[in-house]
């Protein structure tokens, strides 16, 4: 599960910088990207697993980079 999740924040945040160019049409998608991280984050803190935690933790970062980027495009 925490995979599954890791591979759709690392895709969120590999669209960051492109999103980032396209303000007013991209803003939403990075909220959704950044709600979505932090899901995995949430979801993820649930287990003990050194490979969940990770997980969670790198979530984290791209939660972090698309609400940068959602600040910097106001």
């Amino acid at each position: 599960m925490c995979e599954a999740l890791l591979r759709l924040c690392k895709t969120c945040s590999a669209s960051v910088d492109l999103m980032s160019r396209h303000i007013q049409i991209y803003k939403k998608i990075l909220a959704l990207c950044a709600k979505s991280c932090r899901a995995c984050v949430e979801e993820c803190e649930k287990y003990s697993q050194q490979e969940c935690q990770r997980c969670a933790e790198a979530c984290r970062r791209y939660a972090d980079e698309c609400e940068s980027a959602i600040a910097i495009t106001v």
